[in-house]
């Protein structure tokens, strides 16, 4: 099997290079760079996509004040892309798309709106008509929680609830899904964080228990504990993601681990630099130093299955930069290459 790359961005081609809607790159499997294999047309700014567990079809959003999301059929020979369907998500700029554990169902967040879209995935990987739509209302102190933000969703572990980041609302609120791809608010939903936080993504820790939080408006990561039987998420440690002495402005973005467990990544955009913490064995944190993103604005990026390589999504200067990881230790010890892409703002990596 060989990995490859998909890239989304935005179609106004910042950093001086061509529009050109998603790109599928190819991974050198012996020096993990990234090689360009192909461009495919997907109309006005497809920036998060996401390929379906079953690596046949790929989604992404249309992050446009229309909304919109896109379903792709994956030729598994080279990893080309071709339209199948599309359908309105009724809601403001989309951002983040994910799937329920058996991959019956597309979600979408949608930010302007704070909005959470649900649909149907048909046999042939076609999108059917939504089958729910949930407005959140609130807002927060800071100047971007003017109103709810709708940011991303993703399912516990066990797979029995859908968690739900919202930046205006400093809220991870906790929903069920039903069979017929409606969202239930859970009795006991949600964890505040603090007041101008601002959860953006969020990823579990391995032992199911504990789940991190990248909070965009403050720059911190926040540390939950997760009742998976109640569906109740406390938070219990909140650490910053910027030196002590920085001074300008910066806005959180993306966060994953390492496949060790042992090391966490965010982006820091302003500061330009992934935050790099140690994962203690009972998964609080550590703040373990930083690494310049290798470019301007690292709107996302992904960490290798290997553990031996990290790629890193930069927005504004328009370049992907790769990543040479120790293994053992999960820090990225080398920048080793840099290719020029379309306004990056999704990676997604998949093998086949």
């Amino acid at each position: 099997m060989s990995t490859y790359a998909y890239v989304g961005g935005a179609a106004s081609g910042q950093g001086g290079a061509q529009p050109r809607g998603i790109s599928l790159f190819r991974r050198d499997d012996t020096t993990g760079k990234l090689i360009l294999q192909a461009d495919f047309v997907s109309g006005k700014d497809p920036t998060f996509l996401k390929v379906h567990p079953n690596k046949q079809f790929v989604y992404a959003v249309i992050e446009t004040v229309e909304g919109g999301a896109s379903a792709y059929a994956l030729d598994q020979s080279g990893g080309g892309l071709t339209l199948l369907n599309s359908q309105p998500t009724n809601g403001v700029h989309p951002c983040h798309v994910n799937f329920d554990p058996a991959g019956k169902f597309m979600l979408v967040s949608n930010y302007s709106s704070g909005s959470l879209s649900v649909f149907p995935i048909q046999a042939d990987g076609t999108l059917a008509p939504m089958s729910d739509c949930v407005f959140h209302r609130g807002s927060g102190p800071h100047k971007n929680q003017e109103r709810a933000h709708a940011h991303s969703m993703g399912f516990d572990p066990s797979g029995n609830f859908l968690l739900a980041a919202d930046l205006g609302l400093d809220r991870i609120l906790v929903y069920r899904l039903d069979q017929n791809g409606k969202l239930v608010l859970h009795t006991l939903s949600g964890a505040a964080m603090t007041p101008g936080a601002g959860p953006r993504h969020f990823v579990f820790h391995p032992n199911g228990h504990i789940l991190y939080s990248a909070n965009e408006l403050n720059s911190s990561v926040t540390v939950c504990q997760w009742d998976g039987e109640k569906g109740i998420l406390v938070p219990v440690q909140t650490e910053s993601t910027l030196p002590v002495d920085f001074q300008g402005e910066n806005a959180v973005a993306d966060i994953h681990l390492h496949p060790n467990g042992k090391t966490l990544y965010i982006s820091n955009r302003g500061h330009n630099s992934l935050a790099v913490f140690q994962v203690a064995p009972d998964a609080s944190l550590k703040a373990a130093g930083h690494v310049s993103c290798g470019g301007n604005w690292p709107r996302n990026f992904a960490v290798d299955p290997s553990g031996k390589w990290l790629y890193v999504a930069n927005q504004r200067s328009g370049n992907l930069a790769t990543y040479r990881v120790n293994p053992e230790s999960g820090w990225p010890e080398e920048l080793i290459d840099s290719i020029n892409t379309h306004s990056p703002m999704c990676i997604e990596l998949t093998e086949f």
